[in-house]
């Protein structure tokens, strides 16, 4: 069977600030209100962790406008390329009808993003987020049917 919501109207809610527009912004009480799951790879408290993903799909995933609720998401790692990619990858995965962005590296250098799909989503889906992070490969990926934050 369909997993798909049966609330998926209306896919814009009127706009609280001008009540004659409509708003990008989630539905309330809706399955578009915004908020699903997220993984974070944090190494901002000093600790290592390791983020190795392959062949995940992800779905209704991420939080709409809240920084870091990114459906995948490496923080502030710092310098991994030492560990040839072999610690720090996304590769064959899927996110889809994400609630903000998909895929994001922030303050982490020699992650590997490969044959990745990205689709129906708000926001970026291959996401440097300080534009510092050097390193990374994003190499094969796709992105289709990305809509604006707004």
């Amino acid at each position: 069977t369909n997993s798909l919501p049966t609330d998926a109207w209306p896919i814009a809610c009127n706009n609280t600030n001008s009540p004659n527009e409509k708003s990008t912004f989630p539905c309330q009480n809706s399955y578009l209100t915004g908020f699903g799951g997220h993984i974070i790879v944090d190494g901002s408290q000093g600790t290592k962790p390791t983020g190795r993903f392959s062949g995940v799909e992800m779905f209704r995933v991420g939080q709409t406008n809240i920084i870091g609720r990114y459906p995948i998401h490496f923080h502030m790692l710092g310098d991994v390329t030492a560990t040839n990619y072999t610690n720090h990858y996304v590769t064959d995965s899927s996110v889809h009808d994400s609630y903000f962005r998909c895929y994001a590296i922030h303050g982490t250098h020699g992650v590997l993003l490969s044959e990745n799909t990205a689709y129906n989503a708000i926001g970026h889906c291959y996401f440097l987020e300080d534009g510092v992070e050097e390193n990374n490969t994003i190499s094969y990926n796709q992105a289709a049917l990305l809509h604006a934050l707004g």
